[in-house]
């Protein structure tokens, strides 16, 4: 059996190779094929996975194709000018909130990053700020406005 990656753009495929334990050469097995979807699912790089067979006078080709997870391209702080982007980085780093440029986009982290920035406005005076975030429609951008309510 061949094995051929298709539609990874930042992931490398022997990446993804190494997320499945099916290898080039071995017999065509279903259950071994469940394995590598869950597997490959596991790690959270994709949003969306398919497995497909091709038969061939050589033999069965294993087609995966992948749909990467956006990536976060830039974080910019649009408007915010009561505390410094080193408070905010700061901060993430404490909360844990896992955003940064070239990590995936995930909508959870993103309005975690709108709850601990709310909450560092408002330890400096504005606590009824609004925070409006935005992204493009390919996510690979994202920018905080921070909006504030005199």
């Amino acid at each position: 059996m061949d094995i051929q990656i298709h539609g990874n753009r930042n992931i490398p495929a022997d990446t993804v190779r190494a997320h499945i334990f099916t290898h080039r050469g071995d017999v065509y097995d279903q259950a071994a094929i469940e394995r590598d979807f869950n597997s490959l699912w596991n790690t959270n790089y994709f949003e969306d996975i398919r497995f497909e067979r091709e038969a061939t006078p050589k033999g069965w080709i294993l087609h995966i194709y992948v749909k990467e997870r956006p990536r976060v391209k830039d974080i910019s702080y649009v408007g915010i000018n009561a505390i410094s982007k080193s408070d905010i980085l700061d901060r993430f780093k404490e909360a844990k909130v896992g955003l940064s440029p070239e990590s995936q986009y995930d909508p959870t982290k993103v309005k975690h990053a709108e709850v601990v920035i709310k909450q560092l406005l408002a330890e400096h005076g504005h606590q009824f700020a609004t925070i409006l975030h935005g992204s493009p429609a390919d996510t690979s951008s994202i920018c905080w406005c921070h909006v504030c309510s005199a």
